[in-house]
């Protein structure tokens, strides 16, 4: 009997101290966060806020340093995104409501400066400033689409504005966007080779150079997958949905909750791929495996019939028992 308690107070003991370590360890992470905040370095202040989210992917204290990193960086409407997730998982958190409303109007006030500027007659001004406002919000491709125009009207920029911000397209957008894409390339090879802190570091210089790139978000959910980190996937590809909707971003996502046994989460995800293009076939097969899970047996035939109608080769996977997220084969839990 003495050896049984003396077993149980050791492992008392034991979770205590691994408690105090990673309340520890969270406290001087939080420290560093605010230390490059008050050091204005928001590049680093996001991309470690995000990498932090990435293995803690519920925590609402982190996505809400997402989302101020998101605003420091003036991508609004993905800031708004985050406000959401967290409101989701904390309806009440009066601090996510009070930064989601001020955000909401920032972003009707810039929507209702764009409806105006459309309104005007074709000119380099009118697109430059269309082009300045889309630099501001981190949009690389409608940043390109205005400063495109401009330059049909101002092929040698002698306009003074067009000029600048064709500067400051490159400089703030452009260049770093190509620079973050290749160092997660690199990262992608570097977590293949084994060295996974390498890379993992290489992803957060990647994000610290730009947060535009689906590229990048997609390989670090990938190799998040093939860590196991299902929750830190969603949290890249959500990144990557944001930026350039398609529907194989929103089918894995679907897949990862699925494996997660969020069946209800998955199912809209799988119903969102469906509004987008392509891969409608694995859309269908993934929502046939949601209704089963959720009791609708008459549902889940309907739509494997049309899965399997469109792609025949999908009957190997439900075989099998697979799934495959961004390519990479996981095996289903029963």
């Amino acid at each position: 009997m003495k050896k049984v308690l003396l077993l149980m107070f050791l492992a008392i003991v034991i979770n205590f101290t691994a408690n105090a370590n990673s309340i520890h360890q969270n406290e001087a992470f939080y420290q560093m966060l605010n230390k490059l905040l008050e050091e204005q370095k928001y590049p680093q202040y996001y991309a470690e806020a995000f990498m932090g989210l990435c293995n803690d992917w519920k925590n609402t204290k982190l996505m809400f340093y997402v989302a101020d990193g998101y605003d420091k960086l003036g991508d609004l409407y993905r800031e708004k995104n985050m406000l959401l997730r967290i409101l989701t998982l904390t309806p009440e958190d009066k601090k996510a409501k009070e930064r989601l409303e001020k955000i909401e109007k920032s972003i009707e006030r810039i929507e209702q400066k764009i409806k105006t500027l459309h309104s005007k007659p074709a000119s380099v001004q009118t697109y430059t400033q269309l082009a300045a406002i889309y630099i501001g919000l981190k949009n690389l491709s409608k940043a390109r689409y205005y400063l495109n125009k401009a330059n049909l009207l101002d092929p040698g920029k002698k306009n003074i504005v067009h000029n600048l911000m064709a500067g400051a397209f490159d400089k703030q957008i452009d260049l770093p966007t190509k620079q973050a894409i290749s160092l997660a390339n690199q990262a992608t090879i570097e977590y293949d080779k084994g060295n996974k802190e390498k890379a993992m570091r290489m992803f957060k210089d990647a994000l610290s150079l730009s947060i535009i790139s689906p590229f990048v978000y997609d390989n670090l959910g990938k190799v998040l997958v093939k860590e196991g980190n299902y929750g830190g996937a969603i949290r890249a590809f959500e990144e990557e949905l944001a930026i350039n909707p398609d529907a194989p971003t929103a089918v894995a996502i679907g897949n990862l909750y699925y494996i997660l046994k969020d069946y209800n989460t998955a199912f809209s995800y799988f119903q969102k791929a469906t509004k987008l293009n392509g891969m409608a076939s694995e859309a269908y097969y993934n929502i046939a495996l949601c209704l089963e899970k959720l009791g609708d047996k008459e549902g889940a035939k309907q739509y494997y019939k049309m899965a399997f109608s469109q792609n025949p080769k999908l009957k190997e996977s439900k075989k099998n028992n697979t799934l495959f997220i961004k390519g990479i084969e996981i095996k289903k839990a029963n």
